[in-house]
């Protein structure tokens, strides 16, 4: 962990964290390069960044499993 990163260990709920009305995405450039920042309003907490895209990507990876094969 990188401390000066991190502010504070947050246990939250995978269901709570799925839920559409608290995510919210953005564009940002930075040195000629737009990306999708991806963010989650949890209680008081707003998360975002590294783990604002592994949540992104674990959602994605969930939904996902619900589909059936492409054959």
């Amino acid at each position: 962990m990188q401390e000066s990163e991190v502010d504070e260990l947050l246990i939250a709920s995978l269901e709570r964290l799925a839920d559409p009305s608290i995510a919210h995405t953005e564009q940002w450039t930075r040195n000629g390069l737009t990306r999708t920042v991806h963010f989650y309003d949890y209680d008081d907490y707003h998360i975002w960044g590294a783990t604002g895209r592994i949540l992104a990507s674990v959602f994605e990876l969930l939904k996902n499993a619900d589909a059936p094969p492409v054959s």
